[in-house]
């Protein structure tokens, strides 16, 4: 795991490269590398940071040229099957035992082709040193984040936002009408970050940049979806697929553990490793669940470490996380630590996770994250499918789970559903703290935004305009909330220098997925092959429970923050000068006077209104 900066730009711009490396220093903090190149008509600079996970040696080191000489290359991510891959390049005398060596003589060799054979996470900047052409990729399912602007006279990308807003003449401006796609997620879909004329590569996407007319010119190729053909039937079962990636994320050099929750996913990894991996939990205080309105799910984990014999690392955060009196500031650093409009407060606990697992001395960290939107675990994905169903029992739900306090802030999401027409709208209910009503209300000139919102999330399921609703839903959010997610999980381990591994969410899982019937859920139960998997090694009544979350409890910290210090903050930050003051005001009304439940919607308020002042500053 590594951070990557570069600019290609015309012969007039020239800029350091060490400036920037700085700023994404935790993302790499043992070597850094830079190499600039001034041709007749254009500059160009690569810069890297390493975290030494596979050959510690400076062999590994980077940038890397390739044994031809004609390819530079700076790279960041994790390659797991780059051992096999090296049958496809015979005749190459390795200098190293780096997957960095493998993708570069690959590239050199078969150019693009060669990312369908990466299996891992990937952002990979390549440049061919004779016809200075630069060729940028992101891995097929946006594991790591990977970021730039093109201006016409020079294109900057990086790792991080902070380092593409470091170039000198590169522009930094929040684009407003973003908060309509935002208040209705929580997060911006691929490749749009909030600000203007600043994007991602998109997952699965590659860009070849090169000097046109006098000009900085970039092609994009969507060189995979979820919907890339195959032949399933060469294809190992799911089962075998799981349990070979699960073996292939534990390849390091150097200690790795498991972040473990108790639940299906990270129990399958713990099972699957057979007492080869250390698993951590954390461990929070009775009265937090209670708050949060989830279950405690540490009796379940204990349960399960006892039947394998497995003794848990158990590490607090409750102190840590709940202190109302810093409150905003703790929502300040989570603005400035994600960096897009990513309203996830996991991220705070992730960073924190990861910290106290960096002072352990663990540098790689296992993670059952992805596996609900590859297996459908989530309940939203059961409410697509099953919709005629629920329609029948909806007024059975809303007078009896309803009225339980972890449904109380989903209800509204659970009706919108039912009440919106467009499959993009009913959908995005289902994520979203506020409804499609809601804001019109909030967001001046909201209409022509939300026109914008629906278009782009047809124009992303055109190509998936045949497949079931639940595949559909799948489709969407491999572009929206599992890559926001994977941002969170990247941006907040990195912090510290911990890399997160998510074995349970590959391409060769989606392909398969997407290649079969929808057989993942039935009515009752979610991600079938998982807990048939699971059967085998625990007994039923472990796997087969309520899902629990991970978000830190807000709704007492919120409380004791008061509405006079919201309404304070929100005024100062100049949100009101794109959303309209009364119904943020009238929001804020009946949730301090216990009237409705609106700590999502509150804190999404708080966390924009924080991102606004920090990002206009």
């Amino acid at each position: 795991m590594c951070g990557i900066v570069g600019y290609y730009a015309l012969k007039k711009y020239k800029d350091e490269i060490k400036s920037k490396l700085d700023l994404i220093h935790s993302r790499g903090p043992d070597s850094s590398g830079e190499v600039q190149f001034h041709e007749e008509n254009v500059n160009i600079g690569l810069g890297h940071v390493r975290l030494s996970i596979l050959d510690l040696s400076k062999n590994g080191f980077q940038p890397f040229q390739s044994k031809c000489g004609n390819f530079t290359m700076i790279y960041n991510g994790e390659v797991y099957n780059f051992k096999e891959l090296r049958s496809k390049l015979p005749g190459i005398e390795f200098s190293s035992s780096s997957d960095t060596e493998v993708i570069i003589e690959l590239f050199a060799k078969y150019g693009e082709a060669m990312l369908n054979w990466l299996k891992g996470m990937f952002a990979i900047a390549i440049l061919n040193n004779k016809s200075k052409e630069l060729f940028i990729a992101r891995d097929q399912l946006g594991i790591k984040p990977l970021y730039f602007q093109n201006d016409g006279e020079k294109f900057i990308f990086a790792s991080e936002l902070k380092a593409i807003f470091k170039f000198k003449d590169s522009t930094k401006k929040v684009d407003p009408s973003c908060l309509t796609e935002f208040f209705l997620n929580g997060f911006l879909y691929e490749p749009d970050t909030g600000f203007k004329n600043t994007y991602k590569v998109k997952p699965g996407e590659f860009l070849k940049i090169s000097l046109s007319t006098g000009r900085i010119s970039s092609k994009k190729t969507q060189y995979w979806t979820p919907l890339n053909p195959v032949n399933i039937k060469e294809y190992p079962s799911l089962k075998n697929i799981v349990k070979k990636s699960v073996v292939d994320h534990t390849i390091s050099d150097v200690p790795v553990g498991l972040f473990y929750s108790g639940g299906i996913d990270s129990t399958l990894i713990l099972t699957e490793l057979n007492n080869k991996i250390d698993p951590f939990i954390v461990a929070r205080s009775k009265e937090s669940y209670k708050d949060s309105g989830f279950a405690d799910d540490s009796y379940y984990a204990d349960e399960i470490a006892r039947e394998l014999k497995i003794k848990l690392n158990k590490i607090k955060l409750d102190e840590e996380l709940n202190k109302e009196d810093n409150f905003f500031s703790q929502i300040e650093d989570l603005v400035r630590g994600v960096e897009e409009p990513i309203a996830d407060f996991t991220f705070t606990s992730t960073e924190v996770l990861s910290k106290k697992v960096k002072e352990l001395g663990y540098t790689v960290m296992l993670s059952g994250m992805g596996a609900d939107e590859v297996f459908g675990g989530y309940p939203r994905y059961n409410l697509v499918k099953f919709a005629k169903s629920f329609k029948y029992l909806a007024p059975i739900i809303k007078n009896t789970i309803g009225r339980k306090k972890s449904f109380e802030k989903k209800i509204e999401r659970f009706n919108s559903f039912f009440e919106e027409k467009s499959f993009e709208i009913k959908y995005t209910s289902l994520i979203g703290s506020f409804s499609t009503k809601d804001v019109e209300k909030m967001v001046q000139s909201n209409k022509n935004n939300l026109d914008v919102y629906i278009l782009k999330l047809r124009s992303i399921l055109n190509e998936a305009k045949d497949l079931s609703k639940m595949k559909k839903a799948m489709y969407l959010d491999w572009l929206g909330f599992l890559s926001h997610n994977f941002i969170v999980a990247d941006k907040s381990s990195m912090r510290h220098s911990v890399e997160i591994r998510v074995p349970l969410a590959t391409k060769e899982m989606y392909e398969k997925v997407f290649s079969g019937k929808d057989k993942l859920m039935s009515f009752f139960k979610s991600k079938i092959v998982l807990r048939k998997m699971l059967y085998k090694v625990l007994p039923k009544k472990l796997i087969d429970r309520k899902k629990t979350g991970f978000n830190p409890p807000m709704d007492d910290i919120i409380r004791k923050i008061g509405e006079k210090n919201c309404i304070d903050y929100i005024q100062k930050s100049g949100l009101l000068k794109y959303c309209d003051k009364e119904f943020i005001i009238n929001l804020l009304s009946v949730h301090f006077k216990g009237e409705k439940n609106n700590t999502f919607k509150v804190f999404q308020i708080l966390f924009i209104s924080a991102w606004l002042k920090i990002n206009s500053e």
